[in-house]
């Protein structure tokens, strides 16, 4: 009747243990044949090995299929205190979408996984030395006011936990991170009297190891014969995904060296692709650090890697000059390769291995 369902693996990797939030999705379904009333879902830290501790619910009011709605103010989200008594905490509309409630809470100690994670980085703080969270509220409840659940239908939502003590967290192929929500509820019999029904959910969720990997690429769009005068756009990417999610990028910043016969001209342009990065700023470069060629200098903000969607960019209306070399006339000096490099400030604080081999010195600054 009451499920709980998570990721399958977590990459091990303590640094983003620090900044991740494990998002598990809640099902309640009624299976049985009286209507379940007083529905009230627990989370306590006791239930996770004292490893995890709640920071948000979200969900859909509206019902579809099996689902049941209901209304903001009938989900009312409680935090409870050491002697049992409870504050009622703030359900909110995310963002300009009234059919979707969010609450949050320890905030607190989201805030200070993320001051740990700071400290590491500017070498102020060993990881061996980071305490481990002690969340305002350990037992959060979600009470579903003047909800009746009827025979089959069900009550679904999600929430978020993030690791109390991530930088002693120990890998295990075998020992899972067990979660463990649990339910209150009346079971409303025909006479109206209520009998109490209490279930429990588990999900349980294993460490895989974690290698960290690098892809940086470009490729062009709208080219044609390859003519002078032809215009092209070219994409930039590094793909974050197979980074540690605390890797920290100290101005990162792209060096598109472009071939002798690519140029920019007043038509060119860059633009952000699928990603809300602020802050941003490129250059178009003659001559870049007397390579006799043009570059486009793109720098980003600092920022972890969590905190990037992505690095895409694109740099629009390229065009192809008169130095363009023929095909048939490349050799392995006189081509029409065009280089990009990726380098940030911090690049020999900790970059991965496969980052350092890539990185020159003398051209990119």
């Amino acid at each position: 009747m009451l499920s709980k369902r998570g990721p399958n693996t977590i990459k091990f990797d303590q640094n983003s243990l620090a900044v991740q939030e494990v998002d598990y999705r809640i099902t309640l379904v009624n299976k049985v044949d009286k209507p379940l009333t007083d529905i009230e879902f627990t989370e306590d830290v006791v239930d996770t090995e004292n490893r995890l501790f709640l920071t948000s619910i979200y969900g859909n009011l509206m019902a579809f299929g099996s689902k049941i709605g209901f209304r903001m103010d009938q989900v009312e989200f409680r935090g409870y205190k050491d002697d049992g008594t409870y504050d009622v905490l703030p359900v909110k509309p995310e963002g300009q979408y009234w059919w979707l409630f969010k609450g949050e809470t320890n905030q607190a100690g989201k805030r200070q996984l993320q001051t740990y994670l700071d400290q590491i980085n500017d070498g102020s703080l060993v990881p061996a030395n980071a305490a481990a969270i002690v969340p305002q509220y350990k037992k959060v409840g979600i009470y579903l006011k003047d909800v009746t659940l009827q025979p089959t239908m069900s009550v679904i939502f999600n929430i978020k936990m993030m690791f109390m003590d991530p930088f002693h967290e120990e890998y295990s192929a075998t020992r899972p991170l067990k979660n463990t929500i649990k339910v209150t509820s009346n079971r409303v019999n025909d006479d109206g009297s209520k009998t109490p029904l209490n279930l429990s959910g588990e999900w349980n969720t294993l460490f895989t190891p974690f290698n960290e990997k690098v892809h940086l690429w470009k490729q062009t769009f709208f080219q044609k014969v390859g003519m002078p005068g032809e215009r092209f756009t070219a994409r930039l990417n590094f793909n974050l995904t197979e980074l540690s999610s605390a890797r920290y990028f100290k101005n990162p910043t792209y060096v598109d060296l472009l071939p002798l016969g690519v140029s920019f001209d007043s038509h060119t342009s860059v633009m952000r692709v699928v990603n809300h990065i602020e802050g941003w700023s490129y250059e178009f470069i003659k001559n870049y650090n007397d390579t006799g060629r043009d570059a486009v200098k793109i720098k980003m903000p600092s920022g972890y890697a969590y905190q990037f969607e992505n690095m895409a960019f694109d740099i629009k209306d390229l065009v192809i000059n008169d130095d363009i070399i023929p095909s048939k006339a490349e050799n392995d000096e006189l081509n029409n390769n065009n280089e990009v490099y990726f380098y940030a400030e911090n690049w020999t604080n900790g970059v991965p291995p496969e980052l350092t081999a890539q990185y020159d010195p003398n051209l990119c600054k």
